[in-house]
C-alpha cells in the first residue's frame, strides 16, 4: 500500500505538475509576460530579446534599459530556487523605467539585466515539467536523490550547477559531486551548458563596465577573487557602497577561494568590479519566502543606479 502511494505521488509530481508552491513563486511565464507588458509600457525606454535556448527550449532573456554607452550587467536565477532574485530584478527595471528623475543618467548609460538565466531550473524547483520528456523526468527524480519533493532543485535541467561552470578555477573545484544532481554537480568542462555559454557570449558582446550577480540567500554580498593592489582597494570601495546601500554584509576576502562562479570568472577574466549579491535571510536547500520579498526589494532598489553612477563616474570600460 505504501509503495502504491509514493508511486501515485511520483505519478502527480513528475507527469501532472505539482502543486506544492501554491503561494504563486515567480515562473518562466511570468516573466514573458512582464517583459511584453514592460516594452509595450516603455517602448523609448526598454527592448528586450533571447540570448539563447536551454535544453528544452526555454528562452534566456536580456532586457535593456537606457541608451547611453557606459553599461552594467545585472543577472539572476542562476540557480532554479533562486526565482525571487528574476521578480527583482524585473520589478528594479519596472521602476527605473518609470523614473523620470533619473532618466538623464540613462542617455549616458545603460543597464542589461539577464533576470533568469536558469529557466528550466527554475520551471522544475516549482514543479513544472512542461517540455521534459517523461524518460528525462525520470532521470531528473534520480538527480534528486528520489524525492518527491524539488523544492531544493538548484541545477538546469541536466543536472549542472550553472554557477559551478565558469573557467576560473573549474579545475581546481572539487564539489564532492561527480554525476549530474539537484546541486553542485560542475559539468564535464567549463562553459558547457546552453546557459553558460549564452550568458558568457553575451557578457562578452555587451563589454559590461560593472557586474551584479544576484543570488540568495545570507544577505551578503562576495566582492573579490585572488585579487590585490589597486583593483582591490577599488572593488572594495565599490561593494562596501553597496553593502552600505542594501544593509547586506560585505564577506571578507578568501586568499585560498576556488571560484568557478560568474563573479570569480568576471574578476579574474575582465577584471573589472564584480560581486555577488546573496538576497533573503540564511537557510538552506530551499527559496526565499514570498513574505521576505517586500524588505528585499527596498534593500536592493538603489543598487542598479548605485552601479550604474559609479560606471559613468569612473570611466570604467
Amino acid at each position: 500500500m505504501v509503495r502504491r502511494v509514493l508511486l501515485l505521488s511520483l505519478f502527480v509530481n513528475l507527469f501532472l505538475g505539482s502543486d506544492a508552491m501554491a503561494d504563486s513563486p515567480y515562473t518562466y511565464n511570468d516573466l514573458e509576460h512582464d517583459l511584453v507588458l514592460l516594452q509595450a509600457k516603455y517602448p523609448a525606454k526598454i527592448i528586450y530579446a533571447s540570448i539563447g535556448e536551454t535544453n528544452y527550449g526555454r528562452q534566456i532573456y536580456a532586457l535593456r534599459i537606457g541608451h547611453g554607452k557606459k553599461t552594467i550587467l545585472l543577472s539572476g536565477a542562476h540557480h532554479g530556487r533562486e526565482w525571487m532574485t528574476s521578480m527583482l530584478l524585473i520589478k528594479m527595471a519596472a521602476v527605473y523605467a518609470a523614473n523620470l528623475e533619473k532618466d538623464p543618467m540613462l542617455e549616458r548609460g545603460a543597464i542589461w539585466i539577464v533576470p533568469m538565466v536558469n529557466p528550466d531550473g527554475v520551471s522544475i524547483q516549482q514543479g513544472d515539467y512542461s517540455g521534459i520528456p517523461w524518460q528525462d523526468r525520470m532521470a531528473l527524480w534520480k538527480m534528486n536523490r528520489y524525492s518527491l519533493s524539488f523544492t531544493r532543485w538548484k541545477a538546469n535541467g541536466k543536472g549542472v550547477d550553472l554557477n559551478r561552470q565558469y573557467p576560473a578555477g573549474w579545475k581546481e573545484m572539487k564539489t564532492g559531486v561527480n554525476r549530474p544532481s539537484y546541486q553542485f554537480y560542475k559539468g564535464t568542462s567549463p562553459i558547457s551548458e546552453p546557459e553558460t555559454k549564452a550568458l558568457a557570449r553575451f557578457t562578452e558582446s555587451i563589454k559590461p563596465a560593472i557586474s551584479a550577480a544576484y543570488h540568495s540567500t545570507g544577505q551578503e554580498i562576495f566582492w573579490h577573487y585572488q585579487t590585490s593592489g589597486q583593483q582591490k582597494e577599488r572593488d572594495y570601495r565599490l561593494a562596501k557602497a553597496v553593502a552600505d546601500s542594501t544593509g547586506y554584509r560585505l564577506s571578507k576576502p578568501d586568499k585560498n577561494a576556488v571560484g568557478s562562479g560568474f563573479t570569480d570568472w568576471l574578476i579574474h577574466e575582465f577584471k573589472f568590479p564584480a560581486m555577488t549579491i546573496e538576497i533573503g535571510k540564511e537557510r538552506e536547500n530551499t527559496e526565499v519566502p514570498l513574505h521576505e520579498f517586500e524588505a528585499e526589494w527596498e534593500s536592493n532598489r538603489e543598487v542598479g543606479w548605485l552601479l550604474l553612477e559609479e560606471a559613468i563616474r569612473s570611466g570604467q570600460k
